[in-house]
């Protein structure tokens, strides 16, 4: 999928600037699947992906990297409107196959508690795009990726030092 969306299509909506949300809707399975929609604060759902998706020991700089990736992805969906845009009454789903992994009422992190509540609203973005990247990303050991951050990978430079930014770069370049 790519990281930048068109939106100049005729009959879409887009939002005219990038909002951070106070709810997103997440529909708890695929797309088409006849499963419950939840209603949860952005920055909750924010940390419940992350405590899905990565490891609360990491390095924080790994952590850091991999929340401003949760956090572009779904800023994307929110900014682009894509389930909605599609007939959907959802921002987003909890189905890996097709966005994050999210698991109704699961335990969040302290570590991953306090660098989402630091950083919620930020996002990535490149230069001349308003729209918030689709920052794609694999676990990088069962699965790899080419140009998605690795999140084991991520871990690894984490350990060795690097910075969020520079992580983030590594993946996703400038």
């Amino acid at each position: 999928e790519d990281e930048i969306k068109d939106v100049n299509e005729p009959g879409e909506i887009v939002l005219s600037r990038v909002v951070i949300p106070e709810y997103v809707v997440v529909h708890n399975g695929t797309p088409s699947s006849n499963a419950r929609d939840y209603y949860v604060t952005y920055k909750d759902y924010i940390k419940n992906v992350a405590s899905s998706e990565i490891y609360a020991t990491w390095p924080r700089a790994t952590i850091e990297a991999n929340v401003l990736a949760i956090m572009s992805f779904t800023l994307n969906r929110v900014y682009t409107e894509w389930y909605r845009n599609k007939g959907y009454d959802f921002t987003i789903t909890s189905s890996t196959a097709y966005d994050q992994k999210w698991i109704y009422g699961r335990n969040i992190f302290q570590s991953i508690d306090e660098v989402v509540d630091e950083i919620f609203n930020q996002y990535l973005s490149r230069p001349d795009v308003r729209q918030p990247i689709l920052t794609q990303y694999c676990d990088g050991k069962r699965v790899t990726c080419p140009n998605w951050l690795s999140q084991w990978g991520s871990c690894n430079l984490g350990e060795q030092g690097f910075g969020t930014l520079e992580i983030i770069r590594n993946y996703y370049g400038d």
